[in-house]
């Protein structure tokens, strides 16, 4: 029995220095920070990506971003929701520079000799000065959505790929062959990640990449409006909404948003800040682009995703994870496949009946109108 045991976990080692042994070694950390814990809306966000040669012996070339002002950024960064129940990628800036001067793009490089480090600052939200963000090479990282008040995560990608392709070697995978005097990355590059906290700020004007707002109390008190237009009359709707208080980064239950030529975004949360129900949908049918829902014990009960073919797919489910009932709208969104799953008693699965309806968007839009007219 002890030989047999010992076999297992000699056979188990042996396994993960195989996995291990098929990960290309990489001799540079990545480490992202913020400069302050906690932010105000509209303030600029200083980042500082610090890269380490943890290599004993050897010097490493780093490329660094230099003054570069055209081409594919070396830096560029996703935001993600830091909620723990769904991953959700709030946010994202286009790595294709776009700077108001042009001019041959110059990187800089730096050789890290073993222990040796550099730190690489950059920001978003500069408005130190009219179009930062596209004359300050160091600015111009520009999200494709505003950020408001929130806790989010923010992964920076160091992506050299299409940048410095002479000096390291780039894998698919891990079966492809690695090369021994360079360093290789496993896809564009690597990313280091860190949380970023802003907080409300007082009632009035500010300013997110330039665009000004107007943030205004609604009924509620910890209730605002965020309105695009100056003017933030009331027939006019808001571009963000949240439950907050001043000075608190926390969003209480609830946000929405509305981007123009983008999509809407609902958001409600449970207290601990986890996901309820997330709703990122566009204005015609079928509108889900990706939306998730769970019960009050944070079951998921709701799921629907637009494909990558351009269908959308709804599924249904119970509160004990079975499937009820899935939807799949067609691409020209004229046909709708309907899937209920018959249980028997035991809760097993006994037969899927699947029906099909012509044309659903039209039915859609005449409930809508009939909605309206009854208001």
């Amino acid at each position: 029995m002890k030989l047999r045991i010992a076999f297992v976990i000699i056979l188990c080692s042996w396994a993960s220095l195989q996995v291990l042994a098929d990960m290309p070694y990489m001799p540079l950390s990545f480490h992202l920070t913020t400069t302050k814990e906690i932010y105000e809306e509209g303030e600029m966000v200083e980042f500082v990506l610090t890269i380490t040669n943890i290599d004993k012996t050897k010097t490493y070339p780093v490329v660094t971003p230099g003054s570069q002002n055209s081409g594919l950024k070396l830096i560029h960064l996703d935001i993600y929701d830091r909620a723990k129940n769904v991953f959700i990628k709030r946010a994202f800036e286009n790595r294709e520079m776009n700077m108001f001067i042009k001019s041959v793009d110059i990187n800089g490089i730096v050789y890290l000799k073993p222990g040796e480090k550099i730190s690489i600052p950059f920001y978003w939200n500069d408005q130190s000065q009219s179009n930062a963000s596209y004359t300050k090479p160091a600015s111009h990282h520009i999200l494709n959505i505003p950020l408001f008040v929130g806790e989010y995560l923010v992964i920076a990608n160091y992506s050299p790929k299409g940048i410095a392709d002479s000096l390291y070697h780039f894998l698919q995978n891990t079966d492809e062959e690695q090369m021994p005097n360079k360093i290789n990355f496993i896809g564009i590059g690597e990313t280091a990640k860190c949380i970023l906290k802003i907080k409300k700020a007082p009632l009035g004007k500010l300013s997110i990449q330039g665009v000004e707002y107007n943030c205004v109390q609604y009924h509620k008190d910890d209730y605002y409006n965020y309105y695009a237009d100056s003017i933030a009359q009331k027939k006019y709707n808001p571009t963000h909404a949240v439950s907050t208080n001043v000075g608190s980064y926390h969003v209480i239950n609830f946000e929405y948003s509305s981007y123009p030529n983008l999509y809407n975004e609902y958001i409600k949360r449970f207290s601990n800040g986890n996901i309820q129900e997330y709703r990122r949908f566009g204005n015609s049918c079928p509108t889900p682009i990706f939306e998730r829902r769970f019960n009050d014990s944070g079951i998921l009960v709701y799921a629907a995703d637009k494909l990558p073919d351009g269908s959308v797919k709804k599924i249904y489910y119970y509160d004990d994870k079975r499937i009820m009932k899935e939807e799949l709208y067609s691409v020209d969104a004229k046909l709708l496949i309907i899937t209920e799953f018959i249980y028997t008693k035991t809760k097993g699965l006994r037969r899927k009946e699947i029906t099909q309806q012509m044309d659903p968007c039209i039915e859609y839009l005449l409930n809508e109108k009939q909605e309206a007219v009854h208001e």
